[in-house]
C-alpha cells in the first residue's frame, strides 16, 4: 500500500477514534448530570429513563465506531464498513426518534432524553464521519489493490 493511502486510513481512524471518546466523555456527563436531578421532569415523566436508554444505546454506538477506527489505524479495510454502519445507525435512530414525538403520552420525554443523550454522536454526524470514511478507505484499499497487482 502507498503511502498517501495509509495515511488516509490512519487519519480518518484516528478521528473515528477521537469522535468516539469524545462521545463516551459526553455520555459520562449526560448521566452523571441526570443522576443529579432529584425528580423526573413533572411533564416529562419518563425522561430519566429514556435518558439511561438512548445513552446506553449511543455508548454501544460510539464505542463501535472507536472499533472501526482503531481497524482503519491498523490498516483493515472492514474498519471502513463499522464506520458506515454504526455511523449511519444514529441518523436512523434519530429518524425513529422523531416519530415518537408526537406520542401523547411520552412524546415530551422521549424528545427531552434524545436531545440529551444523542448529542455525544454529534460530531459523528457533522463532520459527515460515516460517508467520507467509507470513501476514503475504499479508496485507498482500492489503490492498495491495483498497485500489488501491477507491480506484480
Amino acid at each position: 500500500m502507498n503511502t498517501l493511502p495509509k495515511l488516509c486510513c490512519r487519519v480518518v481512524g484516528i478521528h473515528a477514534v477521537c469522535c468516539s471518546a469524545f462521545a463516551l466523555w459526553y455520555n459520562v456527563q449526560a448521566v452523571t448530570s441526570a443522576l443529579n436531578r432529584e425528580a423526573n421532569p413533572p411533564e416529562a415523566e419518563y425522561f430519566h429513563l429514556g435518558v439511561y436508554l438512548l445513552t446506553t444505546l449511543a455508548a454501544l454506538i460510539a464505542v463501535c465506531i472507536g472499533w472501526g477506527g482503531i481497524e482503519l489505524i491498523r490498516l483493515r479495510q472492514r474498519g471502513a464498513t463499522i464506520i458506515a454502519f454504526f455511523g449511519i445507525a444514529p441518523l436512523i435512530i434519530l429518524s425513529v426518534l422523531g416519530a415518537l414525538w408526537l406520542v401523547p403520552h411520552f412524546g415530551k420525554s422521549i424528545a427531552m432524553a434524545s436531545g440529551v443523550s444523542m448529542g455525544g454522536l454529534m460530531p459523528v454526524l457533522i463532520t459527515l464521519l460515516p460517508l467520507w470514511a467509507w470513501l476514503l478507505s475504499a479508496f485507498a484499499f482500492k489503490t492498495s489493490s491495483t498497485t500489488s497487482t501491477n507491480g506484480a
